[in-house]
């Protein structure tokens, strides 16, 4: 008798949730509210996130939060969803791809880690700085690592973990390197208010350009030789090669310390935070485009996609977004971070993004599943000629947490 009662309960419960599903509406969980919001027979059938970012919402205000097993599906992953997570011993400062999308360097505290791109496996460690380090680049070949640590730039061998590089010359705290000239020469940026070029084989450089306070962010231009920095003094400073030297060529002013600055891969647009808000700039005219809005809280990191189709941000509400570069709608909101997003950057086909925290943790997102063709540099030195680190400092004007505190 027992056994038969048991029996008539299940069936019962099995209708009643059957009912339930079938003739009821369906919910999910919103992160944002921590209440239900009811789905859609679309967002129920997993095609995209429930109350995700829709092209009609510009603002980027209604949209929800991505999770780990929501957003649209495809033949390579969930777009919008967590791939794996990358674990450090202090907020992850940086993080980079390497050209071939085959690894992941991220760092924190005075050491550089490598990890495999599809499995998550550490496969390298690069100890030893002089300071923490707070940027990490790839070279074009993938062979070599610079980073940005104390007062010194640093070039490392991937293969054996060995540092073959010091450039010493910064006198406070690097926060930004980048390969540029094919690999030949590391632009780095500092607290000194210094913008430097080194050459990536010997260690000897010298100044591009000085900010009136902190620079907090550099990038060189993919496509002529133009290096745009940004600062605590709340501008946005434009550099280019004079004979001997560099010499400042264009100046935007914010409101505020500016955080981050990109280059789009084609070298016609800039993009900067200073607070809340992203602005896209006509890199030749140096008009706005674009202000992107959308965080709740201050931007500290931008990038452009390899195609220059998309930028992902990253913000103090711990969230990283994805906006569509020629329009500024937003595509996704990603929350996973617990802690303050301060750094980005997106794989070389564009499908993921990677992002660091002060949570001690570098996330891996499934940003699309169709890759983004990528434009290549178009500058390239003539042969035999590099980018000659200047020999006298170009005139001024009155110029990832970690970058501006």
């Amino acid at each position: 008798m027992q056994v038969r009662c048991t029996c008539v309960v299940a069936t019962f419960l099995a209708a009643s949730l059957f009912f339930a599903i079938t003739s009821g509406p369906l919910t999910a969980k919103d992160r944002s509210s921590g209440g239900n919001t009811q789905l859609t027979a679309v967002e129920a059938a997993g095609t995209v996130p429930p109350g995700g970012t829709t092209k009609n919402d510009p603002s980027g205000a209604g949209a929800r939060e991505a999770g780990a097993s929501e957003g649209e599906k495809g033949s390579t992953g969930t777009v919008g969803s967590q791939v794996f997570t990358l674990k450090g011993n202090g907020p992850i400062a940086g993080v980079a791809f390497s050209p071939d999308g085959k690894s992941i360097a991220t760092c924190a505290g005075n050491a550089i880690h490598v990890w495999d791109a599809s499995s998550g496996n550490e496969s390298q460690v690069m100890k030893m700085h002089e300071g923490e380090v707070y940027s990490i680049a790839f070279s074009p070949d993938g062979k070599r690592i610079a980073s940005g640590g104390g007062q010194t730039v640093r070039v490392w061998d991937v293969a054996n973990g060995k540092d073959t590089v010091k450039c010493k010359g910064h006198s406070a705290r690097v926060i930004r390197v980048e390969f540029v000239d094919g690999g030949r020469s590391i632009l780095s940026g500092s607290w000194d208010h210094t913008v430097k070029i080194w050459n990536a084989e010997s260690g000897q450089g010298g100044g591009v350009g000085k900010h009136g306070n902190k620079v907090l962010d550099a990038a060189f231009f993919p496509n002529r030789r133009m290096v745009a920095s940004v600062g605590a003094d709340k501008q946005l400073l434009l550099w280019g090669p004079v004979a001997g030297g560099w010499v400042q060529t264009g100046v935007i002013k914010h409101t505020n310390s500016v955080r981050s600055v990109a280059v789009s891969p084609d070298g016609k647009s800039i993009a900067s935070c200073a607070d809340e808000l992203i602005k896209v700039w006509n890199a030749a005219t140096r008009a706005e485009l674009q202000t992107l809005k959308g965080h709740q809280k201050n931007v500290n990191v931008v990038v452009f996609s390899p195609g220059a189709k998309r930028i992902a941000s990253g913000s103090e509400d711990k969230t990283v977004r994805v906006w569509d570069a020629a329009t500024g709608e937003p595509i996704l909101t990603l929350a996973g971070h617990t802690g303050r997003v301060i750094s980005l950057a997106f794989s070389p086909d564009g499908k993921r993004v990677v992002s660091g925290s002060e949570d001690k943790t570098a996330i891996v997102w499934q940003v699309s599943n169709t890759a983004e063709p990528a434009i290549k540099p178009s500058y390239e030195a003539a042969p035999g000629t590099r980018i000659r680190p200047a020999v006298r400092r170009a005139p001024t004007r009155t110029r990832r947490y970690y970058r501006h505190q």
